[in-house]
């Protein structure tokens, strides 16, 4: 039966005492049909109703009755595993269920093995050998026992026998479930027993199952009447590792899961893994294979595909040189996923190297949505990534705040950014205004100069000039505000915006979606005309103010021509009689220059206004955004510390990295900045505050500053303390670990003072506890303590069942093994290549995957037997 989405063991109700219409005893099948087909058909169509899969089919002492049963069960696709019901000499009652397809007559053959005075068909109550005779002899025959109805009178192993003797059945080593009756009370053992307390301690543990028996339809609806494995091919195999594994393998009750974002699989055209699919399982999928069959490509695969960014340096670099060389240009990965947010539905993700991804809905139509719009919160990590993450106490909060699904109103890098293109403007209208004002200071020198000269009786002569300079004053201003659109204008067409919208699209005419792709062409290409015409248009407008300006200029001449001439002779008639008009003139000439230009004042003035608004919104904008980040972090810590129980501990911290202020002192204070260098590594400095007491003159007051010191930072100026109001500390956190053993008071020790391993552990138990989104590491093991994969890993592996996606890589079988993987994807490489291989790829019930387990994880059986013959076990 195929389930879409389900790849790798998934849950499968299986019923496993059911009883053939043969079956004898007062409540038997033929009491309530009058024939075996009716029989059949009811009990199939309840089946279906109720969602069992797999049946096994039981009668005391017989399995002949069990023939017809299961051949009309597998024309319902429902799976049929013939077996037989049991006494044993102590009155306990047990199933013997065999593999589907085990020929009746071997099975026959077990039941004559169950005592001398058994035979097949045998009156049902009659006993044979002692319970552990029977279950030794069946396992060894391939048979799965289990004790049934055991809490129920009066042949129930747990009704039946109690303290030591009960402790003796128990124990068996071929013994590995029970199964209760939940329509009748615990015995008074039976707690203990399935808690494996004292005296019922077993190595492993015990499975409770329920398994009642089903001699009419209805009761596969009862609580008791079945189980819910975990398996994926159906049959005995499946059976043997559910109860082998009871936490993650086995529930009594639907063990139906919360809605939540699941991968389902990842495809490649093209580049070292092409035309091959890895699909992934609900809970946790373990990529293993030799080194270089794909495995990191993989993984690195699906973080391209959803455009997420490694947190460290040599994460990117790694991850960077992958996409270049593995991927390689051209090769489209493709992940599809069902997401829970914005809508409940399966998307997939599309990403041709290098283009950016697309997201296409189930429909298969593209949206405006990227990856991180329906992951849900996805984490990844490469290769050692969790030890570099760990260097760095901001990197962690980083990662500590990604946990959360909450967002800043606008990023604080955005904002930064914006900060710093006011800043530039800021700083180019005060340059113009510093130097219209020092040459605006000239004026009063000027009016000096010429008042002075107006004192003389012949400078009086001179009034015309006076005029005719004004007036050419104007017309010189206005040209050179003419220009300075001119020359704007200039820089846009040097920009050339027209040329890159009319750019030749390359592979446009390849492509098998030229129609759709032609009209995004025409929109470029409409839009270039229009702004051709625009810069045309603004360039005829300037041109005709110019020309506009000359004619002005040109009849201001003309108009002027009589005064000038007469201004001639006055001036010719001064220079006679032993004056110097030329001075005053050029004086003149001078100040109607510097008058004209005087209104730029305001303008600059209003622009460096509108400038200082525009900053003190945006650095209100940053101080919001760092407080949200900041509450943010505090609400992701607590998050944490609560999911860790205590295994982890995480507080907010001041970052110790100060490197960006460092750089920005050092760039800008010349002289007397080593007190400033030290002030700003001080975990209690504040940016704002700083920049506060600058600009109010309070350093001394509020540093203690030497006077050469505050001249330093006087002499940086605002471009200094802009620089400065734009930092924003990065926020960190301080990770510690609990080292002491289980038993022991916690004793906690910070990362800094951890080894590797221990710093990827800390880090990896916050990855698994805090989120309920996918995970995906790249080869954990690399970075963690071995004594950590089993006692720390396997065991949240096991406790996240159902509640989060896992995918790994690994060469380690603790992982994949007793993380009790539901999907084991075995990899292959040819050394051009890699592959899937589909044949060792399933669930550890498949005795191919598992013994691609044994060769990759554990260097095959004789090394694994070596091992085990040297320890001693």
């Amino acid at each position: 039966m195929e389930h879409d989405g389900e790849h790798g063991a998934r849950w499968v109700r299986a019923a496993l005492q059911v009883n053939p219409f043969e079956y004898s005893g007062a409540s038997g099948p033929k009491r309530y049909f009058g024939d075996v087909d009716s029989y059949h058909s009811a009990l199939f169509d309840s089946c279906a109703a109720e969602g069992i899969e797999l049946i096994a089919i039981t009668d005391h002492w017989a399995v002949d009755t069990a023939e017809t049963l299961a051949a009309a069960a597998a024309q319902r696709g429902i799976t049929g595993l013939p077996g037989f019901e049991a006494n044993t000499s102590e009155g306990i009652h047990l199933l013997v269920i065999f593999e589907a397809g085990t020929p009746l007559v071997d099975i026959n053959a077990a039941i004559g093995h169950c005592g001398a005075d058994i035979t097949p068909g045998c009156q049902s109550g009659t006993t044979g050998d002692s319970f552990a005779n029977i279950v030794t002899g069946m396992t060894r025959r391939g048979a799965l026992v289990i004790p049934a109805h055991a809490n129920t009178a009066p042949r129930g192993m747990l009704s039946t026998f109690s303290g030591q003797p009960l402790a003796a059945l128990v124990k068996h080593e071929d013994l590995h479930a029970v199964a209760v009756s939940p329509g009748h009370d615990p015995t008074p053992d039976q707690e203990a027993v399935f808690a494996g307390r004292p005296p019922f301690v077993r190595e492993h543990a015990l499975a409770k199952v329920y398994c009642d028996d089903i001699s009419h339809p209805d009761r596969l609806s009862e609580v008791g009447g079945s189980t819910w494995f975990k398996m994926r091919n159906l049959g005995l195999a499946g059976l043997r590792l559910a109860i082998r594994t009871p936490e993650t393998r086995i529930r009594r009750e639907n063990p139906e899961s919360r809605p939540r974002t699941l991968l389902r699989s990842v495809s490649w055209t093209g580049g070292y893994l092409d035309r091959h699919v890895i699909r992934f399982s609900d809970d946790l999928t373990a990529l293993i294979g030799g080194r270089g069959t794909g495995k990191s490509t993989a993984i690195e695969s699906v973080r391209y595909a959803l455009d997420i960014e490694p947190i460290g340096s040599a994460a990117r670099r790694d991850h960077a040189s992958m996409v270049e060389q593995v991927l390689e240009r051209g090769t489209i990965v493709e992940l599809v996923l069902d997401a829970v947010s914005p809508a409940s539905s399966r998307y997939t993700i599309r990403r041709t190297v290098p283009d950016p991804p697309v997201v296409l809905d189930a429909s298969g139509s593209v949206t405006n949505l990227h990856p991180r719009d329906v992951t849900g919160g996805l984490e990844i990590f490469g290769q050692h990534e969790l030890v570099e993450v760990a260097e760095r106490p901001a990197s962690v909060a980083q990662l500590i705040t990604r946990f959360s699904d909450e967002s800043t109103p606008e990023q604080i890098d955005a904002l930064q950014a914006k900060l710093s293109d006011n800043r530039d403007r800021l700083e180019a209208v005060e340059h113009e205004q510093a130097k219209l004002e020092e040459e605006l200071a000239d004026v009063a020198r000027l009016q000096a100069t010429v008042a002075q000269f107006e004192r003389a009786d012949w400078a009086a002569r001179l009034t015309a000039q006076r005029r005719l300079t004004q007036d050419e004053a104007i017309i010189a201003e206005a040209r050179r505000r003419v220009d300075s659109a001119a020359a704007s204008i200039g820089n846009v067409i040097e920009d050339d915006p027209v040329g890159v919208l009319r750019e030749d699209y390359a592979g446009l005419n390849d492509s098998p979606e030229q129609e759709l792709l032609e009209k995004a062409e025409a929109v470029t290409r409409q839009l270039a005309g229009t702004v051709n015409s625009a810069l045309d248009g603004l360039i005829e407008k300037i041109a005709t103010a110019d020309r506009q300006l000359a004619d002005i200029q040109a009849n201001l001449v003309a108009a002027s021509e009589p005064k000038r001439a007469a201004h001639a002779e006055v001036v010719r008639e001064l220079k006679a009689e032993g004056h110097d008009p030329d001075r005053l003139i050029a004086t003149q000439e001078r100040l109607a220059q510097l008058m004209a230009s005087a209104p730029q004042r305001d303008v600059l003035r209003k622009r460096r206004d509108v400038l200082l608004t525009e900053r003190r919104s945006l650095l209100d904008g940053l101080h919001e955004a760092e407080t949200t980040a900041r509450r943010r972090l505090g609400r992701a810590v607590t998050a944490a510390n609560t999911a860790t129980v205590g295994a982890v501990r995480v507080k907010p911290v001041a970052s110790p990295d100060r490197a960006l202020l460092q750089s920005i002192v050092e760039r800008n204070v010349s002289n007397s900045r080593k007190a400033l260098l030290d002030l700003v590594q001080r975990a209690d400095f504040s940016t704002r505050q700083f920049v506060n007491d600058a600009r109010s003159r309070n350093l001394r007051d509020a540093y203690a500053f030497s006077d050469a010191q505050i001249s330093a930072i006087e002499v940086a100026g605002e471009r200094f303390l802009r620089q400065v109001e734009e930092v924003v500390s990065e926020h960190a956190v301080e990770v510690s670990l609990n080292v002491a053993a289980e038993e022991d008071p916690a004793t906690y020790r910070t990362l800094e003072s951890l080894s590797k391993g221990q710093r990827a552990t800390a880090l990896l138990l916050l990855l698994l506890r805090v989120s309920k989104s996918p995970l995906i590491i790249d080869q954990p093991e690399d970075d963690l303590d071995n004594r950590f994969i089993y006692a720390g890993i396997v065991r949240h592996l096991r406790e996240l069942k159902g509640v989060r996606q896992i995918i790994v890589s690994t060469h380690n079988a603790n992982v994949p093994v007793l993380g009790d993987a539901e999907l084991i994807v075995t990899l292959r490489a040819d050394g051009q290549h890699a592959r899937v291989s589909e044949s060792c790829t399933g669930s550890l019930d498949e005795q191919a995957v598992m013994r691609a387990a044994e060769d990759i994880l554990e260097g095959g059986r004789k090394a694994f037997d070596t091992r085990r013959h040297l320890y001693g076990f």
